[in-house]
């Protein structure tokens, strides 16, 4: 499995709190002033696939994967 740094550890268990975080939440946590800011730190755990997007009620939000879901079951390993 790919190793994961700690920052995005942070939003994975985040996200498995929240069950379905919004772009606001996530920004908040993030200090991410812009919707490209938050892109730019999301886009790791979203190309790794521990992240899904979803657009309930057609906002922006993110859930986590099952490799998402294994990671923070202790399954794969942090750098």
């Amino acid at each position: 499995m790919d190793p994961i740094a700690e920052k995005d550890r942070r939003i994975l268990e985040f996200i498995q709190i929240k069950h379905i975080a919004s772009h606001s939440d996530l920004a908040s946590l993030l200090g991410a002033a812009t919707s490209e800011s938050l892109a730019m730190q999301m886009r790791t755990i979203i190309d790794g696939g521990y992240v899904s997007i979803v657009r309930p009620l057609g906002q922006t939000s993110f859930t986590l994967t099952q490799k998402g879901i294994r990671f923070l079951n202790g399954v794969s390993k942090i750098v």
